[in-house]
């Protein structure tokens, strides 16, 4: 049952993805984010990218603790055990994004191309 439930959780995440991509996709036919300031086309499939990056690696981090038993001390791990491929870096500054462990919880963070910054955490 534990498999399913993740196998269920990425799709959920993947249809989620699309959705949000194609919503950011019609801002940018107006040349507006999703907060309604101007931004340019690019730096919304850029802010798109850093919110699809992070549902890819949430999926990859939670297959990761199903089969490990604990999530991993860095995202390199995911990919060098075969969880994700890639690199996980922010587009705007090809900075690694920040992963941070703590217990049995994570959080990832970032800036979006506003500056606002932007996390998800489980």
């Amino acid at each position: 049952m534990g498999l399913l439930s993740i196998i269920i959780g990425g799709l959920i995440i993947a249809f989620s993805s699309f959705y949000l991509i194609n919503n950011l996709a019609l801002d940018n036919m107006n040349n507006r984010n999703p907060s309604g300031t101007n931004q340019a086309p690019v730096d919304n499939a850029k802010d798109a990218q850093i919110i699809a990056d992070f549902q890819a690696i949430q999926t990859s981090l939670n297959l990761y603790k199903a089969q490990k038993g604990q999530y991993p001390d860095n995202l390199k791990q995911l990919i060098d055990e075969n969880f994700a491929q890639g690199s996980f870096k922010n587009p705007y500054t090809q900075e690694d994004y920040s992963y941070e462990l703590s217990s049995n919880s994570y959080k990832l963070s970032t800036n979006l191309g506003t500056g606002k910054p932007y996390q998800v955490s489980n």
